[in-house]
């Protein structure tokens, strides 16, 4: 693959972004209380900004053993069996819905 070919996929990756983020972003909102929303959205910033290093550090050497392109694919295969096995977790499904037991009244704060 050529420089300019990767370029090219490195501008538009970007615009994916929003379609994997966002959904999860509305979630929280409408299921965390107003009050914690800044707490849990900067804890889940510092934690997504701290295990990055970490990756990388992971990443490297394997992509050095078995090559870039099979860590690419390999990577890709983990993230879409994830990805699939989510439908077959029910407390993932039913992630929009207040939790068992839980009152009329704190259901119509947070949901």
């Amino acid at each position: 693959m050529n420089l300019l070919a990767l370029l090219h996929m490195a501008d538009k990756l970007p615009a994916l972004l929003p379609f994997a983020n966002r959904p999860i972003q509305v979630i929280l909102q409408a299921t965390i209380a107003a009050d914690y929303q800044g707490r849990v959205f900067t804890l889940m910033g510092s934690l997504a900004g701290a295990t990055a290093p970490f990756g990388l550090l992971l990443a490297a050497p394997i992509a050095e053993m078995v090559g870039v392109r099979s860590w690419y694919v390999t990577g890709g295969l983990v993230c879409l069996s994830m990805g699939i096995a989510g439908f077959f977790v029910p407390s993932l499904m039913r992630i929009e819905e207040p939790p068992e037991g839980a009152t009329e009244e704190a259901a119509s704060l947070t949901w």
